[in-house]
């Protein structure tokens, strides 16, 4: 960012609860003996914040950074958003659109168009896929989506039972089992940037794929289990990080506040997962064949990144519904310049959703990247230049010069173990 930003002043605000604002962090994310997403912790945590719980949101924390920008004497501001700071800037420019000169947003979610399943992702999940094999050589997307198919019909039948390792290292769920959720999730599982070793030259890894061709073709599900148990685990070097209670409170916070539940809040947890249900049943109905060879309720269930089931069915019970902290409107001058970056590997916040995120602004331009995953900057000099031309000039000649830059290839091999959790809570430390 100060590359990009160099005859600018870099502002950075630390939303309430982290930094030097003052600290949110359960103790009950301390010391931890059970998997961490376990619903009672998070239940645990909101009993501890108490009432304060619910003034953590993107709404608030826009009002925070405007009291802010008016104790500064800042008349404009070029806000840029990087994951939930696009959240947070686009709320901000909603509300406070006299003050904000540009907006750039990097790995947006729109905030207008949110459907309960995602169905951008279930198409994400395809091309993904697709790309993958395109640009490996390595494997035929016809025969990658059958074998899916294949696999999801057998573990519907018969869902395969996982042993926990006793690896002393990482920390899983009471009960593991590779089932249809769980195929859903790996399948939306988001790409590793590693190292090929011939080359020393980064490489995106989606082990995914080889591992479903081997149950698909020689009816061995060693790796896809494998893979299966590696993605419910929570690494104890993780956990044991000084910052991580307050990163998994303000995660939680967020998920809980910010997005809307498929469930009353008021609801215990047994309550909520019988309302869930009555919702894909009725998606089934009124899309069929909507996330073949996926049924809606297996793909709201996925456990990955991407999934949505787990984290609102965790969210805290309220004893009382809670005081509406906004309108959930929201609306952006015609003139506002925005720029929305996204990446063919960001599978977090998928192209589908960042070309929906630019559709919300009149004046939006879009550039996307073919070589980056989640969070461009810095790591694309292409981007760092592209940013500069719009800061400079509220708006790029061509939006798209950078999709060709910065290469990287791309494996099915399994690379270095990554830290799965790592990237979604850091995203609090990059919202301004």
């Amino acid at each position: 960012m100060r590359t990009a930003l160099y005859n600018r002043l870099l502002l950075f605000v630390d939303p309430r609860g982290i930094g030097l604002s003052t600290s949110v962090a359960c103790a009950a994310f301390r010391n931890l003996k059970i998997h961490p997403d376990d619903p009672s912790i998070i239940q645990r945590c909101a009993d501890q914040i108490g009432k304060d719980w619910q003034h953590f949101t993107a709404e608030n924390s826009a009002r925070d950074f405007e009291m802010v920008r008016q104790a500064l004497g800042i008349a404009e501001l070029d806000l840029y958003g990087l994951s939930y700071g696009t959240n947070l800037s686009a709320v901000y420019a909603s509300r406070f659109p006299k003050h904000v000169r540009t907006l750039g947003l990097d790995g947006e979610i729109p905030l207008k168009t949110r459907d309960l399943f995602m169905p951008t992702h279930y198409a994400a999940m395809k091309r993904q896929l697709k790309q993958f094999c395109n640009r490996s050589g390595k494997c035929k997307t016809d025969e990658v989506l059958k074998a899916l198919s294949w696999a999801a019909e057998d573990l519907r039948k018969a869902p395969r039972p996982l042993t926990d390792p006793l690896n002393d290292k990482e920390l899983y769920p009471q009960s593991m089992q590779l089932d249809v959720p769980m195929l859903a999730g790996l399948a939306t599982g988001l790409p590793e940037l590693g190292e090929d070793e011939k080359t020393s030259s980064a490489v995106w890894r989606l082990p995914f794929i080889s591992a479903l061709l081997k149950a698909h073709r020689q009816k061995d599900w060693t790796a896809l289990e494998v893979l299966a148990v590696e993605n419910s685990a929570a690494p104890k070097e993780l956990l044991s990080d000084i910052d991580y209670p307050e990163i998994m409170t303000l995660n939680s916070i967020s998920t809980c506040q910010d997005w809307a539940v498929p469930c009353k809040r008021t609801s215990t947890i047994d309550q909520r997962q019988v309302q869930y249900k009555t919702n894909p049943a009725a998606y089934d109905r009124e899309h069929p064949n909507a996330f073949t060879p996926f049924m809606a309720e297996e793909w709201g269930m996925r456990q990955s990144d991407l999934g949505y089931y787990n984290s609102n069915i965790s969210c805290p019970v309220q004893k009382a519904p809670l005081p509406a902290q906004s309108d959930q409107t929201f609306a952006w001058p015609d003139s506002l310049p925005v720029l929305v970056l996204n990446a063919d590997y960001d599978f977090q916040t998928v192209k589908e959703d960042a070309e929906l995120a630019a559709a919300q602004f009149k004046k939006a331009q879009y550039a996307r990247f073919k070589h980056h995953g989640h969070a461009i900057l810095p790591s694309s000099l292409c981007a760092v230049q592209l940013l500069r031309e719009f800061l400079d000039n509220k708006r790029v000649a061509d939006p798209m010069k950078c999709y060709e830059a910065d290469p990287a290839g791309v494996s099915l091999e399994k690379g270095k173990p990554k830290r799965r959790h790592l990237e979604r809570f850091r995203l609090f430390t990059h919202q301004t």
